[in-house]
C-alpha cells in the first residue's frame, strides 16, 4: 500500500452507541474503495470498538458510485448482517447513487435512504480522515475481483455484466502472475 493524491477521500467517525460512520466526498470507485476497506480492517481490530460493530455509510459528499466501490460496500453490508442480522445503513443517497445501488440488488442487503431521510450520522468534528490507499496491480485486481464476486452472489441479474469483467481480471491476475513467475 502506498499513499496517493486525490480529491476523493473516505472520512469516519464513532459514535457511543457502536456506530462507525464513514463519510464518502467525491466520486466513490475503484480507486477509493481500498481506502474504504483499509478503514474497516483497522477499526474492526479485537478490542478496537464495541460489538457488534454497525456501519453506516454517509454519501451526502459523493457524486456517484462504481461497481468496484458498490461491491466492497456490498461486503461491508453482508459482514454487518452476519454479524447482527441488521442492515447497514447508507445515508444522503442522491437520486443518482440510489439508483445505482438499486439496480445492483444493494437494496437487499443495504438500507438506503435518501438526503431527505431522518437518519443523523456523526457530529462534523468527530471525522478522521482515513489513508489513502494504492494497491499494486496484482492486489488491486483481486481487489476487484472479490467485489465483482460479491455483486454477484448478493444478486443474480449481476452476473450477465459482471461475469465479462471478472473473465476480464482474472486474465488479467494470471498475466501477471507469469510476469512475476518470470522475473
Amino acid at each position: 500500500m502506498t499513499e496517493m493524491s486525490s480529491t476523493a477521500q473516505i472520512f469516519y467517525a464513532h459514535t457511543s452507541d457502536g456506530f462507525l460512520v464513514v463519510r464518502v466526498v467525491g466520486r466513490g470507485d475503484s480507486s477509493l474503495s481500498p481506502s474504504l476497506k483499509h478503514v474497516l480492517e483497522q477499526e474492526e481490530k479485537p478490542g478496537t470498538l464495541p460489538e457488534p460493530l454497525h456501519y453506516v455509510v454517509d454519501l451526502s459528499g459523493c457524486s456517484a458510485l462504481d461497481s468496484t466501490f458498490m461491491g466492497v460496500m456490498a461486503e461491508m453490508g453482508l459482514k454487518q448482517m452476519s454479524r447482527s442480522a441488521a442492515k447497514m445503513q447508507v445515508v444522503n443517497t442522491t437520486p443518482l447513487t440510489k439508483t445505482q445501488m438499486e439496480k445492483l440488488g444493494l437494496g437487499y442487503i443495504l438500507d438506503i435512504y435518501p438526503r431527505d431521510g431522518q437518519v443523523g450520522t456523526a457530529p462534523n468534528g468527530q471525522f478522521k480522515a482515513s489513508d489513502q490507499v494504492v494497491l499494486d496491480k496484482m492486489n488491486r485486481i483481486v481487489h476487484m475481483m472479490e467485489a465483482h464476486q460479491t455483486l454477484i452472489d448478493i444478486h443474480s441479474g449481476n452476473e450477465v455484466p459482471f461475469r465479462p469483467v471478472l473473465d476480464h481480471l482474472s486474465n488479467s491476475l494470471n498475466r501477471e502472475t507469469h510476469k512475476q513467475d518470470f522475473s
